[in-house]
């Protein structure tokens, strides 16, 4: 039986859509993606100590992953080829440079999010 896996992601963010719909979840797991500007109570709920403006999170066996801890996890989970490859060996482990790497990303996303005219919080 498929075990259920949950993504909360802006789905407003060019980045975040991209990779949501790209990882090859599908085969293995039921995949619930959510858009946390559409469940924030939902989200509160589920992972109250973490901020959605922080990065995407991942619901897991009842566990909340955020950031780099989201993206170790689904690279656990998957078996990806080509671009996604190359970023899952970046986030191989969650050492410091995924960690410098991961807030590198967020930041750009919000310099995109800005000049698209979307709040980057939500």
């Amino acid at each position: 039986m498929k075990q259920l896996l949950s993504i909360y992601y802006d789905k407003e963010c060019p980045f975040c859509n991209a990779y949501a719909h790209y990882i090859k979840l599908k085969e293995n797991y039921i995949l619930d993606l959510k858009n946390a500007r559409d469940e924030p109570q939902e989200l509160l709920l589920l992972c109250q100590y973490i901020n959605i403006n922080d990065g995407f999170i991942v619901v897991y066996q009842k566990r909340c992953y955020q950031g780099v801890d989201a993206l170790v996890l689904l690279n656990r989970l998957t078996c990806n080829k080509g671009a996604i490859a190359f970023i899952q060996k970046i986030f191989q482990k969650n050492n410091l440079f995924s960690k410098i790497i991961y807030t590198v990303i967020l930041n750009i996303r919000k310099v995109v999010l800005y000049f698209l005219g979307i709040k980057a919080k939500i």
